[in-house]
C-alpha cells in the first residue's frame, strides 16, 4: 500500500469516526444536561434549550434556546454556533466567538428581533471583552413616550456595532462604542451598566445621541414638538437613560 492509499484510509477513518459520533450524539439530553446546569448559576434566570449538536473545530451548535431573565427579559434564539479558538485553549486568556442566525429579546412592552455574530475574549482575570455585530435589526419600543412623539416607536437598523468590557471586579458593563445605522435615524451610546442578580435592581447610566436622517427628518417639517427636541450644534437629540432595567427613565 503506497503512501497516498494510507492518508486516503486514514482520513476516511476519521470522517467516518465524526460522522458516527455526530448521527449518534444525544442532542436532547445534551441539552437537558446543559440546560440544568445553567439554571443552577442563577435562581433569576431561567434556562430552556431544546437541542445540543457539535460540529467541526470543537463548536457547538444550541437549536431553539429560550433564557428569561427575572419573568421581565426574554431572549429566544434560533440557533446559536459557539465557536472557541483553537489557539486559546492552551492560552491563559480564553477567547470564544459566537453567530446568532436570528434571535429575539422582549423587555417588558418592547422587541428586538435580530441576527449577531462576535467574540469574546479575556482581557485579564477580571474583565472580558465582547465586540458584537447586529445585523437586520427590526425593533418595536412601546414603553418610551418620547419616541412616539418622534414616531419612532419602531425601527429598522442595517447593523449595530456594539464593544463592550464586562468588569467582574466592578460588576458592571461598560459600552465602549454602540453605533446603530438604520432608515430613519443613526445611534450613539456610551455608559454603563450596572449589574446585578435581580433585575430590579440592574441600574442604567448611559448617554445616547439620535441623529434622524435628513430625509426622514422633513417628515417634521413645522412640528415644533418634534423640532425643538433638537440639538442644534450636530441636529441631534441627546438623552440620559438612567434608572433600573426594570423601569427606565429617560431625560433630555
Amino acid at each position: 500500500m503506497n503512501f497516498k492509499s494510507i492518508i486516503f484510509y486514514v482520513l476516511y477513518t476519521i470522517t467516518a469516526f465524526f460522522l458516527f459520533a455526530w448521527l449518534v450524539f444525544p442532542s436532547q439530553k445534551a441539552a437537558t444536561i446543559l440546560s440544568g446546569r445553567l439554571n443552577t448559576l442563577n435562581d433569576q434566570v431561567e434556562v430552556e434549550i431544546n437541542k445540543v449538536n457539535p460540529g467541526m473545530m470543537l463548536t457547538c451548535k444550541i437549536d431553539q434556546a429560550e433564557i428569561i431573565i427575572s419573568n421581565k427579559v426574554k431572549f429566544t434564539l434560533g440557533l446559536l454556533k459557539i465557536s472557541p479558538s483553537l489557539f486559546s485553549i492552551f492560552s491563559a486568556k480564553k477567547e470564544t466567538g459566537f453567530e446568532i442566525k436570528k434571535g429575539q429579546c422582549s423587555i417588558n412592552k418592547s422587541s428586538i428581533i435580530f441576527k449577531a455574530r462576535g467574540d469574546l475574549k479575556e482581557v485579564n482575570d477580571l474583565q472580558v471583552r465582547g465586540n458584537i455585530l447586529f445585523s437586520d435589526i427590526v425593533t418595536k419600543i412601546n414603553d418610551i413616550p418620547i419616541l412616539h412623539v418622534m414616531g419612532m416607536s419602531e425601527l429598522n437598523f442595517s447593523t449595530i456595532d456594539f464593544e463592550f468590557i464586562r468588569d467582574r471586579d466592578k460588576d458592571k458593563i461598560e459600552i465602549l462604542n454602540f453605533y446603530a445605522k438604520g432608515d430613519q435615524c443613526n445611534i450613539k451610546v456610551k455608559g454603563n451598566i450596572f449589574l446585578s442578580s435581580k433585575s430590579g435592581e440592574i441600574k442604567l447610566d448611559f448617554k445616547t445621541n439620535i441623529q434622524p436622517n435628513p430625509s426622514y427628518l422633513s417628515k417634521f417639517a413645522g412640528v415644533s414638538s418634534v423640532t425643538s427636541l433638537f440639538d442644534g450644534s450636530d441636529g441631534g437629540i441627546k438623552l440620559h437613560i438612567s434608572g433600573t432595567l426594570e423601569n427606565p427613565k429617560v431625560k433630555l
